[in-house]
């Protein structure tokens, strides 16, 4: 048998065991007429007190003040028995907007119980949404957007949800207690 009877024989074989369906025919919707959304449920998996240096002022930018708020230790605990150490070195690279909204970038690391290093990216926004410029740090709005990057293994659920974070400042900003929720659906 030639190479072009068999590469003929195969595709004969080939076509009659597949089995075509034709596609549903899918219907863009209006806005008006969208199907009703659930509102996501949110559980909270995290949460600790990160301890802050002395403030740095870097200054006056084309965006607003710069500021950097050292990260100096701390220690989390959450989901199933999970307990972890704020290591020293990470920093909260702040900026202060000329529209007065602080935008938040913090970037540190924490070890586990158990030794594994995990890095913690926190980014979010800190709003006085008060007509007193005077409020306290600790009744301003901040909300983040945590993003985790974790080796596989034990800790990959970090790595494979969305999450949204809260952070409730110190009146005299030493440290942050940080709470972290999954987004579930």
């Amino acid at each position: 048998m030639t190479i072009s009877k068999i590469l003929r024989l195969w595709c004969a074989m080939a076509l009659t065991v597949t089995t075509f369906h034709a596609a549903a025919e899918v219907v863009r919707p209006t806005l008006d007429a969208l199907p009703k959304a659930e509102t996501p449920e949110l559980e909270l998996v995290l949460e600790g007190i990160v301890d802050l240096g002395e403030w740095i002022e870097v200054g006056e930018t084309a965006k607003g003040l710069r500021g950097i708020a050292p990260i100096t230790g701390g220690e989390f605990q959450g989901r199933n028995g999970f307990k972890a150490t704020v290591k020293p070195g990470g920093a909260d690279w702040q900026l202060a907007r000329t529209d007065g909204v602080w935008e938040i970038f913090a970037l540190y690391s924490i070890t586990t119980d158990d030794g594994v290093n995990i890095v913690i990216d926190n980014r979010g926004v800190a709003v006085n949404k008060s007509d007193d410029p005077k409020l306290p740090a600790d009744e301003w709005y901040i909300a983040t957007n945590p993003t985790f990057l974790a080796p596989d293994g034990k800790y990959s659920w970090l790595k494979q949800s969305q999450f949204a974070g809260t952070v409730v400042a110190a009146a005299d900003e030493s440290y942050v207690i940080v709470r972290v929720y999954e987004i579930l659906q």
